[in-house]
Parts: C-alpha cells; sequence; structure tokens
C-alpha cells in the first residue's frame, strides 16, 4: 500500500501513552498516538499499524483505546510492578512481554527480538509507532529495569533495522525517560545507527 510519507520520521517529544480518551494519566496530559492513527485513517483508512512500546510503563492509555481494533497490534515490553498495572488495559495488548523487575540486556532483547518477528510476520503492519522510552536505563529512578545504555542503543538498532529490512515507515517518539543521561543515550543511538546505514531505505 503506498503511503505519501517519508519512511523514518521522529518526535522529539510524544509517546503519551497513558492518556485515556477522556482523561490524562501518569504525566500523560492527551493520547497522541491514538489521535495521530485516527487522523492518518481519514485518509487511508485501511492502514495497518503495529505500536511498539519499549518504555518501562505498560502503555494502557494506547491499548485501552485502540487495543480492539483489528487494524492495530500493540507489542508493550513493560516492567509487571511499577505503574499503572492497569489489567484491563493490559488483555487489550496483542503481543504481551511482561518484564520482571531488574531484567537485564541479554534476557530484554532476546524477548524483544523474539516478539518482534512475530509481530511483524502476522500483522505485517503498514507503519511503525515505536515509544522509545529511555526509562529502562538502569539509573533511570522510575523504570526498575537494568537496560545499559548499549542496551538501549542495541534495542533501536534492533527496530530499526526491522522496520528497514520489512520496507515498513517508521515513527519513533521517545516517550519516558527520567535520568539527566536520556537525551545523550537518544542521540548516541541515532548516530550509531546513522554510521551503520540502518536508516538509509
Amino acid at each position: 500500500m503506498y503511503l505519501p510519507v517519508h519512511n523514518i520520521l521522529s518526535n522529539l517529544s510524544g509517546g503519551y501513552h497513558h492518556a485515556k480518551s477522556n482523561h490524562g494519566e501518569g504525566f500523560c496530559f492527551f493520547a497522541d498516538i491514538p489521535l495521530s492513527i485516527k487522523s492518518i485513517w481519514q485518509k487511508h483508512p485501511k492502514l495497518r499499524i503495529l505500536i511498539i512500546d519499549l518504555d518501562a510503563h505498560q502503555g494502557n492509555g494506547c491499548s485501552s483505546i485502540l487495543g480492539k481494533d483489528k487494524r492495530v497490534a500493540i507489542l508493550d515490553m513493560y516492567n509487571t510492578v511499577i505503574f499503572p498495572r492497569d489489567r484491563n488495559a493490559e488483555k487489550l495488548v496483542s503481543y504481551k512481554v511482561a518484564l520482571c523487575r531488574k531484567t537485564r540486556d541479554k534476557i530484554y532483547l532476546e524477548k524483544l527480538n523474539s516478539m518482534l518477528s512475530k509481530a511483524l510476520d502476522e500483522h505485517k503492519p503498514n507503519v511503525i509507532i515505536y515509544n522509545a522510552g529511555t526509562d529502562v536505563y538502569v539509573e533511570d529512578p522510575l523504570g526498575g529495569l537494568n537496560i545499559s545504555e548499549q542496551g538501549i542503543i542495541n534495542r533501536d538498532e534492533i527496530v530499526f533495522k526491522a522496520a528497514s529490512d520489512n520496507k515498513v515507515p517508521i515513527l519513533m517518539l521517545l516517550s519516558g525517560g527520567y535520568h539527566k543521561r536520556s537525551g545523550d543515550i537518544v542521540g548516541r543511538s541515532i548516530v550509531k545507527m546513522i554510521q551503520k546505514g540502518i536508516l538509509n531505505y
């Protein structure tokens, strides 16, 4: 399906994945991802979307609003013992990866590789929206996971390479990240992918 957009876009804010259709929640004051998708659907109603939510927190707003729509699949990897622990929204996640507190790089990246391949093969998306939260970082005060800086860089590479290999346009949103190094980690990740040519498709 032809979609007149660039292959790679990034929003230096965004990823407000806790906001519900009628109220804000968890630092998220409006549901930007569902609003963006529904705007796209006005011109392209058959478009299939894959939301890859790798923020440390469960993206309960997105799944509550979009989880029943068959045009959308949600891959959500999150720490199960931190906010929001929204069990009703959790049931609407297509590809759920519930992580234990202090999960480290090896297990995290293995689970991502496995579930991402499954989601792409089954859902066959026309567009990917990537919620690239850096609150998974080991020193982040809110995420409760033990992912290193290199682990985050590897994670982003996995997602963007999968998009490139499948020729699927991708929108990256920065989402959560509450450590002073968060911005630097994102910058280093993007530079590494540029150097490797992963973003050239």
